[in-house]
C-alpha cells in the first residue's frame, strides 16, 4: 500500500497487516508496516510537541506534577490521569 497525505503526495510505501474490511471497521491500531520513505524530511517543517496536549504535559512536568519522563505522581491532577 502507498500511504499519501491529504493533497495526494505519496509518503511512504507499507505493507498491509490487515485486510480492506479489517481497516474499515477499526479505529485505531497498526494496519501497515513501512517498508520505504518517499517524502524528503525538508517537505514539512517539524511540529512535534506544538499541540495542545503536548504542551499541557509540558506545563505539568514543569511544575512537578508529573515526573520528568511525563509519568504521573502522586500531585498529578485527576483530569490528566482519567484521560491518560
Amino acid at each position: 500500500m502507498v500511504i499519501i497525505t491529504t493533497k495526494g503526495e505519496a509518503v511512504a510505501v507499507a505493507v498491509a497487516q490487515l485486510t480492506s474490511a479489517e481497516m474499515a471497521t477499526c479505529d485505531h491500531g497498526l494496519v501497515c508496516k513501512t517498508k520505504r520513505v518517499i517524502m524528503d524530511r525538508e517537505t514539512y517543517p517539524r511540529r512535534w510537541k506544538l499541540g495542545p496536549r503536548s504542551r499541557q504535559k509540558q506545563c505539568l512536568i514543569e511544575s512537578g506534577k508529573l515526573d520528568k519522563k511525563g509519568q504521573p505522581t502522586p500531585d498529578t491532577p485527576k483530569e490528566w490521569l482519567v484521560y491518560y
